[in-house]
């Protein structure tokens, strides 16, 4: 899709999950991947947004869809989330 902005993927990062900010900057700069995942979230957020603009016929479908889309984002967000706390502490012990 194109449109997105540099920092969406941020911003709806940082808005499901304001108390990790420090490590969502970090992965943002650092992990291409996570990167992606962030920009994926944004997209499918605006499109769950705009779906109100879609025909009757196939508005109910695309916004469980898009919902679907989301929550499995922000789930796959959380996981990489928990997995860089665990190497932080990890690391702080093998000093």
């Amino acid at each position: 899709m194109t449109g997105l902005g540099q920092d969406e993927g941020l911003a709806s990062a940082l808005r499901r999950f304001p108390t990790h900010s420090a490590q969502i900057r970090h992965l943002i700069e650092r992990n291409e991947s996570f990167r992606a995942m962030c920009d994926d979230l944004a997209i499918a957020e605006r499109a769950l947004l705009s779906v109100d603009q879609l025909p009757n016929t196939i508005r109910d479908e695309r916004r469980i869809e898009f919902t679907q889309m989301v929550d499995s984002l922000a789930v796959e967000i959380e996981r990489c989330l928990s997995r860089i706390k665990v190497i932080s502490i990890g690391e702080r012990f093998n000093r």
